[in-house]
């Protein structure tokens, strides 16, 4: 198959592209969410940005990174109900920033890197924002005097612990963006290789359904502070060793996080997920079809996930991640199932 981005639009590598988003935003992420790793939206973010800039690149049609974005959140909706609200802030902004940077050909490379970088500084600040909303300031009061305590300075830790978590997704961004606007030089010198291409004779419907909505843990990270800061109270309260928090402050960031994490996991967020399915539902029927069809391929692209892997076992270390994306890139580019 050519690959090349001057051919007419490709309705099976789009849906393929399209796909394999979903399985990185509704399947990996939902697991990756479910566990509330505190690195999901660098993980489940950087994977989401080879798969919009593939679409912009191949499939340069007027809107299908938006409709690609849409159907992606219905099957998020779908498959990963208990995902937060949050993490469907990311994909809108990740496909409205992909369809705005990404529609112009004119330096691609920089738009790609760009736009990675951007996607990644949002992933940051959202989490960021996030422990600001729950801990409030005195969270951050709490962290330089509990550091500078240790470490007998005045600095602002909580500055720069900020900027250098903002500073990891930027240099990942960066990397990932590189990578990105690799790949279209790196499927030109791919030739079609029988050795690696896989069998997708499934079932479109096996091993494909929505989720049971269930109730989820809060981030691991959010449980890890609690610990702390109860830690912290019980060491304050009864004098153990030399106090790093006051009583009071401790007790009160804790009391205030859980009645927020309740408010949020109890009312906000399911209200926030019934008008984002309600507002899905309303526009559905304009890309039915193309769910539908997308939903077909789920279990292909799995298969081709899965048995890659597998296939890859030959080398070790990074040339098995080498060899992984080369046998990925082969099945969705140039085979025909």
């Amino acid at each position: 198959m050519d690959v090349n981005p001057s051919t007419s639009f490709n309705k099976l590598l789009y849906y393929k592209l399209v796909a394999l988003w979903v399985v990185f935003e509704s399947m990996l992420g939902g697991i990756i969410h479910g566990f509330k790793l505190p690195i999901s939206g660098l993980i489940v973010g950087s994977l989401s940005i080879f798969c919009i800039v593939l679409i912009a690149y191949y499939i340069p049609q007027k809107n299908a990174i938006l409709k690609a974005t849409l159907i992606v959140v219905s099957f998020k909706l779908m498959l990963s109900p208990h995902t937060p609200p949050t993490a469907y802030i990311a994909v809108f902004f990740q496909g409205l920033l992909g369809a705005l940077l990404l529609k112009n050909r004119k330096q691609y490379a920089i738009a790609c890197v760009l736009f990675s970088i951007l996607v990644l500084i949002e992933s940051a600040l959202q989490g960021i924002l996030i422990l600001v909303i729950v801990y409030g300031n005195n969270f951050i009061q709490a962290i330089n005097m509990g550091m500078s305590k240790l470490f007998n300075s005045t600095k602002q830790y909580s500055l720069y612990i900020a900027e250098v978590y903002i500073l990891i997704h930027i240099v990942i961004g960066l990397i990932v963006g590189w990578i990105a606007t690799q790949i279209p030089k790196r499927l030109n010198r791919l030739k079609m290789d029988n050795t690696y291409i896989i069998n997708n004779s499934l079932d479109g419907t096996k091993n494909v359904s929505p989720s049971k909505k269930k109730w989820t843990i809060p981030n691991v990270s959010i449980f890890s502070i609690w610990i702390l800061l109860f830690v912290l109270y019980i060491q304050s309260e009864y004098g153990i060793g030399k106090p790093i928090l006051p009583t009071h402050i401790s007790l009160y960031i804790l009391i205030r996080s859980i009645l927020i994490v309740v408010l949020w996991y109890f009312v906000l967020a399911p209200l926030a997920i019934k008008i984002l399915k309600r507002y899905v539902m309303t526009r559905e029927h304009k890309w039915k079809k193309d769910v539908e069809i997308v939903f077909t391929v789920l279990p292909s692209i799995k298969n081709i996930l899965h048995k890659s892997w597998a296939m890859s076992g030959t080398s070790k270390g990074w040339k098995r991640w080498r060899l992984y994306s080369k046998i990925i890139l082969i099945n969705i580019f140039y085979s025909n199932e």
